[in-house]
């Protein structure tokens, strides 16, 4: 992975016109930030073969993590264009930020991001029911009945009627924001698409026992695997 400037990142970004039709030019590359993806050759003597990138602006006001996204055609299938996006938000996460695409996405580029925002939103909530938490009761004491409220505010909002064997876990969208550097409205936007949002008392919420949580993700095939390894990314190299 190598961060690049100059004329070669204003080819570059022609190039990309040829396979992205929502791509917009701009000619003062000097805004944007350019990673790019070369595949080592298992062939000796042959040069790293350049299979993408993804480009930044150096300062978004909009928190843009990412401005546009290719893989070349003979790459795709391969997760490249997968693991391009998890450098964004490990970028993201290491200057402590949460960032977003810039939008409109492609029809490709949208199916990946939605890949990415449901396999670590899901483990985030599948390590925190995890974590022990306090009984409400005496008897509270089944860990299959784990019961996950999201609230849109910091502070914890008070909980439904329950069961005495159901313990609540409580923390906020903007936790959950903060430790994936996902943006609350793309994290609103999954949970919907996964059929986890719905209102309580005017917020936002999810209830969910653990059990329903690790169905969820063997309905939807959701796989946990990362095609980046984040030790590997020095700070110091990407921004």
């Amino acid at each position: 992975m190598l961060n690049i400037q100059g004329l070669y990142c204003q080819n570059l970004s022609l190039l990309s016109k040829l396979f992205l039709d929502q791509k917009t030019l701009f000619y003062d590359i000097s805004l944007f930030l350019f990673y790019t993806l070369y595949s080592k050759s298992t062939i000796l003597g042959y040069d790293p073969t350049f299979v993408g990138y993804f480009s930044k602006e150096k300062v978004s006001v909009e928190n843009y993590n990412l401005a546009c996204v290719l893989t070349f055609p003979q790459y795709r299938g391969q997760h490249y264009g997968t693991l391009l996006v998890e450098l964004s938000y490990e970028i993201s996460k290491l200057k402590k930020v949460v960032g977003s695409p810039e939008k409109p996405l492609s029809t490709q580029g949208l199916s990946v991001y939605k890949t990415y925002w449901r396999s670590s939103i899901l483990l985030n909530l599948l390590q925190k029911s995890k974590q022990p938490t306090p009984p409400q009761t005496s008897k509270s004491t089944s860990s299959d009945l784990v019961s996950t409220k999201l609230s849109l505010n910091d502070q914890s909002s008070p909980l439904p009627e329950t069961t005495a064997l159901e313990t609540f876990l409580v923390f906020s969208i903007s936790e959950l924001s903060a430790e994936t550097a996902i943006t609350v409205p793309d994290i609103l936007a999954t949970l919907d698409d996964l059929n986890l949002l719905s209102k309580w008392h005017d917020e936002h919420t999810v209830y969910l026992t653990f059990n329903f949580l690790l169905d969820t993700i063997k309905r939807l095939n959701i796989s946990f695997k990362k095609r980046l390894d984040p030790s590997g990314v020095i700070a110091e190299n990407l921004y």
